[in-house]
């Protein structure tokens, strides 16, 4: 989510301002876009796409961008997989490679804790946000564990988050959705479908914004913060 870009913002802002002092509370996306309106907050962190309604409450300046990739072992044949047919697997209404153009058998689902980011972009498209998964999956609690459970089971299948380490890592493979590749260049272009954009969030009034989070806002958008930003 936005919470470590933020951080890392925030405390780069403290050291060029000190008198700056920053509170972090992790209360989800909707919570912050409601407490910035109504002005309870200063500033919050959303991970999703923002509606209509809520870019006319807040003013926003988008930060990051994150995806999630539908992984395999390095192993297995598939070479693409539908939305639908992601599905399928998921629900547990497909439970045999063969039957989505693999080879041959069973399909084990490891699938990542709820509050994981990484879950959350992928619940929201294969599911429509309402998550219905096979009641046999295995429960994974993060980026690394799921690593290693793909590269242990040959017809294993997983969610991953969508970085350059992941399409690096030889024990896993990747796979295109609707033919689009799972790949850093067609996150960035809006190309890839299972991708969720991390925006600051902030007051629309100019006159209620405090000096602080305006001078935040800049800095963000100055090369320092864009290098913050990036990760670079």
């Amino acid at each position: 989510g936005t919470i470590p870009l933020i951080q890392s913002l925030t405390k780069r802002f403290t050291e060029l301002h000190p008198r700056a002092l920053w509170d972090i509370e992790n209360i989800g996306s909707d919570a912050a876009i409601g407490t910035v309106a109504d002005g309870s907050a200063d500033l919050g962190g959303v991970s999703r796409e923002m509606t209509a309604a809520e870019k006319q409450k807040v003013a926003s300046l988008q930060i990051g961008l994150t995806g999630t990739a539908v992984a395999v072992n390095a192993s297995n044949t598939i070479t693409a997989l539908t939305k639908d047919q992601i599905r399928a697997i998921f629900a547990g209404e497909v439970r045999d490679w063969k039957d989505v153009g693999g080879s041959p058998g069973p399909i084990t689902v490891f699938v990542r804790e709820p509050s994981a980011a990484t879950r959350q972009v992928f619940d929201e498209y294969v599911f429509a946000g309402a998550a219905t998964y096979r009641a046999d999956f295995t429960p994974v609690d993060s980026n690394a564990q799921t690593l290693d459970a793909l590269s242990s089971f040959k017809g294993s299948v997983s969610m991953v988050t969508l970085t350059p380490a992941t399409q690096a890592n030889a024990k896993i493979r990747l796979v295109p959705i609707g033919g689009v590749a799972a790949t850093s260049e067609n996150l960035t272009s809006g190309t890839y479908p299972m991708r969720r954009p991390l925006y600051l969030v902030y007051r629309n009034d100019p006159a209620k914004l405090k000096p602080a989070i305006a001078a935040l806002v800049e800095f963000t958008k100055s090369a320092e913060g864009q290098q913050i930003v990036s990760g670079k």
